[in-house]
């Protein structure tokens, strides 16, 4: 049961962290216009980079046993990303393209 709960709250921690870099690689595309293509590239580099973290925090959590309860974890973890610090991280990098640009 804690192996359970382990994987349970690693893969919450995984739908937070996916979520935040989804935000970053949206907000980041709708600044930068980009071609097509190189969009297409970035959405696939995105998916790698999201398998990459999830199958890390499976196997850090419970030895890569993907179970029921993975993918309503991801989904939660990304959901109270989006109802939580969303608002915040969007106005934190509008912020930051300000001063930069």
């Amino acid at each position: 049961m804690r192996l359970q709960f382990i994987a349970f709250f690693n893969m919450i921690i995984a739908g937070f962290i996916i979520a935040l870099l989804f935000n970053l690689y949206t907000f980041c595309l709708n600044k930068i216009k980009v071609k097509s293509l190189i969009k297409n590239i970035f959405d696939f580099i995105y998916c790698i980079l999201a398998f990459f973290i999830i199958f890390t925090l499976l196997q850090l959590g419970n030895r890569l046993e993907i179970r029921f309860f993975i993918y309503p974890a991801i989904s939660l973890g990304g959901y109270i990303y989006f109802k939580t610090l969303n608002d915040f991280t969007n106005q934190f990098l509008e912020y930051l393209s300000k001063i930069i640009n």
